[in-house]
């Protein structure tokens, strides 16, 4: 996986797992990433993201500061440089101290503390799904083959070791009552996390060759007092992959059309003439049953 960080963004990265690369050389990797292939199911929506990037919010940035404090272990100073304090609408000068409080209130989590002990942070990982050059940038990376102790340290978390012993953890900060588990099925469904998790849990699989043993989100409140639950996603997996797999198909539909068919699909959105607009049978089933003591 040699190379410098000019070759990377001139060309796409080899197939593989990468433990230290900097986060502007994974962004400028032109492999599909996990965001757009969610917005695919719209090529439309695909298209105008591509152009203008989501910008981050206030509890964007909030979840960016915790991830620092939590998982990169950055100190206050280390933070403070890498994400300085500004004005913006929404963002306040305590998050920062914010991020360490959820860090402490993690690590005194039984089973969040001891999953942290073991693996890496901002993980990338390449390779190719249904025919596309695909990416990942993994919160939390473990493979417990890499330290041989590692069954000592990780005590009574619950977990079958198997040949790759490699665990996939999400991080997700949410507001006051997400964390609990009617809330985030909720915010899952809504927020697509399930595309996102197979299609990191694929990528990996390309790689090592195997299935990892699991990929699970941890929930984290960003209000006091911090409630935190770890979810796993195994019955969400299929009904990610049908999702991610169908989109990546619509990439490569647009992809095969011409340039003029491509400007076409563009502009599908856009009807220069006047239409009817029919009326749902629902409502025209309501109007004919109709009461004549409604009059």
């Amino acid at each position: 996986m040699a190379g410098n960080r000019k070759d990377r963004t001139e060309h796409m990265t080899a197939n593989g797992i990468y433990h230290d690369m900097p986060t502007d050389v994974y962004r400028t990797d032109p492999a599909l990433g996990s965001s757009q292939v969610k917005a695919l199911d719209d090529i439309q929506r695909f298209l105008h993201a591509e152009k203008n990037p989501l910008k981050e919010t206030s509890d964007m940035h909030r979840g960016t500061l915790i991830h620092g404090a939590l998982l990169e272990r950055l100190s206050q100073a280390q933070l403070a440089e890498r994400h300085p304090i500004e004005k913006r609408a929404g963002w306040k000068d305590e998050d920062h101290a914010l991020a360490f409080q959820v860090s402490y209130a993690s690590s005194q989590h039984p089973l969040i503390s001891k999953i942290l002990k073991i693996g890496k942070p901002e993980v990338s990982v390449f390779a190719e799904l249904c025919g596309v050059k695909c990416k990942g940038r993994l919160d939390w990376y473990q493979d417990l083959d890499d330290d041989r102790k590692a069954m000592t340290v990780r005590g009574g978390v619950p977990f079958h070791v198997d040949a790759s012993a490699v665990s996939i953890y999400d991080v997700k900060t949410l507001g006051k009552g997400k964390a609990d588990i009617d809330e985030f099925m909720k915010y899952v469904g809504n927020n697509k996390l399930h595309i996102q998790a197979a299609f990191y849990y694929d990528l990996v699989t390309e790689v090592i060759g195997h299935p990892p043993a699991r990929f699970s989100w941890i929930a984290i409140e960003r209000e006091p007092p911090f409630k935190m639950a770890v979810y796993n996603a195994e019955d969400w997996l299929d009904i990610g992959r049908f999702h991610y797999q169908k989109n990546l198909q619509h990439y490569r539909d647009y992809l095969q059309l011409s340039a003029d068919s491509r400007d076409r699909v563009k502009n599908a959105g856009w009807n220069p003439d006047e239409q009817i607009l029919p009326v749902p049978a629902w409502t025209q089933k309501q109007f004919e049953n109709r009461g004549f003591d409604e009059y």
